[in-house]
């Protein structure tokens, strides 16, 4: 098609918070023959427009009000949520200001850039550019959005023979396939082949996920740091940083790295729950009283937030109430009371939460030293468990270990709970010991990569209970589980670990390349229990 033409029976999207510029771009494109083009004034209408014409092309300001998110945030919404289409041109319009931070995206990069002010012929310059680029690879692109990354990979490797004049994104693309279908040897060699000949910020990214994939937290660690270095602005450099420093032990040191990203992104749910975590176990309840709160604040409606997020909010607003002083100890015990009554209300048909709810309030009155207070909400949630009939989910499976690990002796005169415990096989919470997960983990690769799923299951096991937070072993874990429950059958046990798992990597954004593997076993475990 004539590049006079080609626009013509393209959909277009202009989002910009300003009513003249809209207008002034919209001319522009009327200009180059566009017939269909939407309007957005912010991210939240340019997702709902997006969603329902799935738009050729996307034209996004980059600063679209204090309200809104700005157009980087909604570039990685679209793509979190899995509605951008791998051959829609998105180009980002960008003032000279912040022109920086926009162009230090390593994840998220839009297809081109135009800064304010700009003609039509500079407009024209852009869209052609990318245009012809998406053209040459609709093919693989296709492919992509079908989610069919293995011939993805055979896609780009034709490409890449053909010398094709977009073999870097060709190499990116296929280096980027193999994390998701979770070969993290070929895709490390992709990456060291690339940054042998030089050291882009993608491929320091995928050497370091690949390295992260193979327990080479070392050298994961080398290589962020070289992209922070590079590129200051680059938030998960900064996450990828503080979960292996979590995997080597470091949790204080990763704390302070995930103050640093939350700090870069202050809009970031997991970045704070994250934050929260760590404080936990770096016995810093204040610190992880202000995270959870933010997860919560961010969540706009705390009804909507993960029961995990408020349950972690309430057991940490408890233990602050006894490191406070003065008027501050009745202000956190309103405070806790109060946000006890507010979830007891919205959760009042969840029968699994009202049990946690009465778990936190039975802790709250053993520590004032009030007995019967507290046998009382024991002797609620004892008569609730009768209810539960298919298995406690992992909240509620959570907060009986965690009541398990601190507080025996609450619940070692309850046969109801004793017996709903050992049935659901909740445990008092395991030490961490990441030497010899880590030690375990390195042995279970190795068997499994020799093909001995059976074998391998052993190391792996052994080394997820000393770490059961560290997402490396849970979806190595996983992906052997599945192999073997294909063989076997969903045994019992098997399933348990899969439940585990699940626990471990529920909160992996779609954005993260694990998640595709995580979802694959997720679809495989449905479909063989589907035929059983």
């Amino acid at each position: 098609m004539s590049t006079i033409n080609r626009y013509i029976d393209k959909t277009f999207l202009i989002v910009d918070d300003f009513t003249e510029f809209r207008s002034s771009l919209k001319n522009m494109l009327v200009g180059l023959g566009a017939k269909s083009i939407d309007a957005a004034a912010n991210a939240e209408q340019a997702i709902g427009l997006y969603k329902q014409k799935r738009h050729d092309i996307l034209l996004c300001d980059y600063n679209l009000g204090d309200e809104s998110q700005d157009g980087q945030q909604l570039l990685e919404s679209l793509t979190y949520r899995e509605i951008l289409r791998k051959d829609t041109i998105f180009i980002m319009v960008t003032a000279e200001n912040s022109m920086e931070v926009v162009m230090g995206a390593i994840e998220f990069k839009p297809d081109d850039y135009l800064t304010k002010p700009f003609t039509k012929q500079a407009l024209k310059t852009r869209l052609d550019k990318v245009y012809e680029k998406k053209q040459a690879l609709r093919p693989l692109l296709s492919l992509l959005n079908k989610q069919n990354h293995i011939e993805a990979i055979d896609a780009c490797d034709e490409l890449i023979k053909a010398r094709c004049k977009y073999m870097s994104s060709c190499l990116q693309i296929k280096g980027d396939c193999l994390l998701r279908i979770g070969d993290y040897s070929s895709a490390l060699q992709v990456f060291t082949n690339v940054i042998k000949q030089r050291a882009l910020l993608w491929a320091l990214m995928g050497y370091a996920k690949a390295a992260i994939g193979l327990g080479q937290y070392q050298d994961a660690i080398e290589y962020l740091d070289k992209i922070y270095q590079l590129n200051p602005h680059a938030a998960i450099a900064l996450d990828l940083k503080a979960e292996t420093l979590m995997n080597l032990g470091e949790d204080t040191k990763a704390c302070e790295i995930i103050a640093q990203s939350c700090i870069l992104s202050p809009k970031s749910i997991t970045r704070f729950r994250h934050q929260g975590d760590l404080a936990i176990k770096l016995n810093n309840p204040l610190l992880a009283l202000q995270s959870y709160k933010k997860v919560i604040q961010l969540s706009k409606n705390s009804i909507s937030a993960h029961e995990e997020d408020i349950l972690k909010l309430l057991n940490t607003l408890s233990t602050c109430i006894y490191l406070a002083n003065g008027s501050q100890i009745n202000k956190l015990k309103t405070e806790l009371q109060n946000l006890l009554k507010t979830y007891r209300h919205s959760y009042k048909d969840n029968a699994q939460m009202m049990i946690a709810l009465e778990i936190i309030n039975a802790i709250y009155w053993h520590k004032q030293q009030n007995q019967e207070k507290s046998h009382s909400s024991l002797s609620n949630m004892s008569q609730n468990l009768a209810s539960i009939s298919n298995g406690g989910r992992c909240f509620l499976r959570d907060q009986f270990a965690f009541l398990q690990t601190f507080y025996p002796e609450l619940i070692q005169n309850s046969v109801q709970i004793v017996e709903f415990c050992k049935a659901q096989s909740i445990t008092a919470i395991t030490p961490v010991n990441v030497l010899k997960s880590n030690q375990l983990f390195e042995r279970g690769l190795h068997t499994y990569e020799q093909g001995k799923t059976y074998q391998a299951l052993n190391y792996l096991i052994n080394a997820y209970t000393y770490s059961n937070n560290n997402i490396t072993i849970a979806l190595l874990l996983m992906s052997a589980l599945t192999q073997q429950i294909k063989l076997d059958g969903p045994k019992h046990q098997y399933m348990k670990l899969i439940e585990m798992c699940v626990r471990t990597l529920k909160y992996l954004e779609p954005s993260d390349q694990r998640f595709t593997l995580f979802r694959q076993n997720l679809k495989s475990i449905k479909t063989i229990l589907a035929s059983e």
